[in-house]
């Protein structure tokens, strides 16, 4: 059976943060904003550390509204520890809008682009969208340009589109949305690494609810991948499909092709960053099936994983994802960004599980499938401690591989307990555990033969504030946990109910020096005695 975790939080007392080498941690970290208020927008990583783009709060009064917000460039360590966190300043930021997991598209090991906008205080809606250049490593915008827009007024003008990473030009599809219509004329943006506008094309003969999320340029065309929702009499149906577009150098449609699958296969509709090039001539393309349930909440998203050719008429193979948790009551889906294992293992995505009313707890999740379309696993995901008595929703929103095969990923929560937005942050195996061996399935039988023990221990040693241990038994009965030095002298106990597959935590008493421990957990049937290191 698939391990399905919940992050659980044991307060023993706490301890200050100390980096430890390339630890596997789960965070609300604070960077500074004012009382945390943050978003986590896009993610991406080197060999050395761990790069956000969001905004955060960085005044307001005393009420807390007439909040001043300012898009951050944050730098983490393979710790969880904050390098830096460094505002956007320039005045065209000022008030910015990071409300979505723009992609972070890499150059170099240095230098990233980036698309955001800002959302002016005036009646028109999307006025300023901006392409920008990063040095990640130093924390500063290097370059920007305004998008010029081919209309003016009232209108919605955007891109979700993701370029090729071996593109040799910066390139972007922005869609224009009329009002009261459903009509998008969409355009091509072309680029060079200094920001200067190389050409503007519009799509000819494309008036539909085409959105495009991924663009690239081979064999003197434009090749581009999005969906289409359906409109009849100046109504959306609830159908759509994936749709592939090749076009010329002047706009012109060259190909069109629609993937129309059994069931109603098209992304969530929201922002998604779900399709990568397989390193041939196809792609790997994430998407939902939406689904008709009943009445009163008709539309379930289902993720399946896509592996497709290059032009969309062909169909390798396709891999449903479905936690059971999707089709109870109004509970709901969304996929936001997939990422490939480095050892080719296969693909990583992550979203969010929503599960109204507030009193439910939601979840980030992430999912797997193999290169060959294995379904391997799912995983759900909380911050710490935020279960539903204090978040009021959360969302996953980014996630990358690392260069050591492992995984980043970042999203942000709602805290009701003071009404304020936080950024999260993650560091997970390849399988995408906390506890290293969050997958392995344990046997009673092999727990109480000795072979495998009932909870699992990381780090040991650390040098950190926290250890985690998984929980490879269930048992109703209250366990005893005990930390005591090799004298035999207890420093702290506390009590739990062990759920098997779940991950807990535990903070060190801060009083505790370089050493050894003695770590007892024990109940009726079961006890286990390690040796804890503690290294500063």
């Amino acid at each position: 059976m698939k391990v399905l975790y919940v992050l659980i939080i044991l307060n023993f007392v706490k301890l200050q943060v100390i980096a430890q080498n390339r630890t596997f941690f789960n965070l609300i970290p604070n960077i500074g904003a004012v009382k945390g208020q943050c978003v986590f927008g896009s993610i991406e990583c080197d060999s050395q550390y761990i790069y956000i783009v969001g905004d955060e709060v960085v005044s307001q009064d005393s009420n807390g509204r007439n909040k001043k917000v300012k898009p951050h460039l944050t730098k983490f360590d393979y710790n969880g520890k904050l390098i830096h966190s460094k505002l956007i300043t320039e005045d065209d930021f000022s008030k910015p809008y990071v409300g979505q997991n723009y992609p972070l598209f890499k150059r170099n090991d240095s230098i990233y682009y980036y698309r955001m906008y800002n959302w002016d205080d005036t009646t028109q809606r999307f006025v300023k969208n901006y392409i920008v250049a990063l040095n990640m490593r130093s924390g500063k915008i290097i370059k920007k340009v305004k998008v010029e827009e081919p209309l003016s007024g009232d209108i919605d003008f955007s891109t979700l589109s993701e370029m090729d990473p071996d593109s040799k030009d910066l390139l972007y599809v922005f869609r224009l949305d009329y009002p009261l219509s459903f009509n998008k004329d969409n355009y091509i943006y072309k680029y060079n690494d200094d920001l200067q506008l190389l050409s503007k094309i519009q799509l000819k003969n494309i008036q539909r609810t085409i959105t495009i999320r991924y663009i690239g340029f081979k064999k003197g065309n434009y090749h581009l991948i999005g969906d289409e929702y359906e409109v009849k009499k100046n109504k959306l149906t609830n159908k759509g499909w994936l749709i592939y577009l090749k076009v010329d150098t002047l706009g012109n449609i060259l190909r069109e092709n629609k993937l129309i699958e059994p069931g109603n296969v098209n992304t969530n509709g929201g922002f998604t960053y779900t399709i990568a090039s397989d390193g041939s001539d196809g792609y790997y393309i994430v998407t939902n099936d939406w689904v008709l349930t009943n009445d009163i909440d008709p539309w379930k998203g289902i993720p399946y994983v896509y592996h497709v050719s290059s032009e969309l008429d062909t169909v390798y193979w396709r891999t449903r994802f479905q936690d059971p948790l999707i089709m109870q009551g109004q509970n709901s889906s969304n996929i936001n960004c997939m990422t490939k294992i480095k050892d080719n293992s296969g693909l990583v995505t992550c979203g969010s599980l929503n599960t109204p009313p507030f009193y439910e707890p939601d979840y980030g999740w992430i999912f797997k499938c193999s290169l060959k379309g294995d379904s391997l696993w799912t995983r759900r995901l909380q911050p710490l401690g935020w279960d539903s008595a204090r978040a009021w929703w959360i969302r996953m929103e980014s996630i990358r591989a690392t260069p050591y095969n492992t995984l980043v990923a970042c999203g942000r929560v709602s805290d009701q307990n003071d009404r304020m937005i936080k950024g999260w942050l993650l560091h997970l195996d390849s399988e995408g555990c906390l506890v290293p061996g969050c997958d392995k399935v344990v046997s009673n039988k092999d727990i109480h033969s000795g072979v495998e023990k009932p909870f699992a221990i990381y780090p040991n040693p650390t040098v950190s504030n926290r250890l985690y241990f998984l929980s490879r038994i269930s048992d109703q009965s209250k366990f005893n946990i005990e930390l005591a030095d090799l004298s035999g002298r207890v420093l702290h106990t506390s009590q739990f109910n062990p759920l098997q597959g779940t991950q807990y935590i535990m903070e060190l008493p801060s009083e505790l020096g370089n050493g050894e421990y003695i770590l007892k957990i024990q109940g009726k049937e079961f006890l286990q005695s390690e040796k804890i290191v503690i290294l500063r």
